[in-house]
C-alpha cells in the first residue's frame, strides 16, 4: 500500500469515528469496534515508517475526537 492509499484509509477511519462513538457508547464496546477498524488499516504490508506514521495519525485522530 502506498502513502496515498494509507491516507485514504486513515481518512475513512477518521470519518467513521463519530459513527463508532455513537454506536458504541460504552468504552469497552467502542475500543473493541475501533480496534477492529484500526487493525484493517495496519493489516497490510506496511513499511516500518508507514506503520509508525499510521499509528501517529490514529493517536492524533483519537486525541482530537476526545476534544470535541
Amino acid at each position: 500500500m502506498n502513502r496515498k492509499e494509507l491516507d485514504s484509509r486513515l481518512d475513512s477511519l477518521a470519518r467513521h469515528l463519530p459513527v463508532l462513538q455513537d454506536a458504541h457508547p460504552r468504552d469497552t464496546d467502542f475500543w473493541s469496534a475501533f480496534s477492529n477498524e484500526a487493525d484493517s488499516v495496519n493489516d497490510h504490508n506496511l513499511s516500518a515508517e508507514d506503520r509508525a506514521y499510521a499509528q501517529m495519525q490514529i493517536v492524533l485522530m483519537l486525541s482530537s475526537a476526545r476534544d470535541d
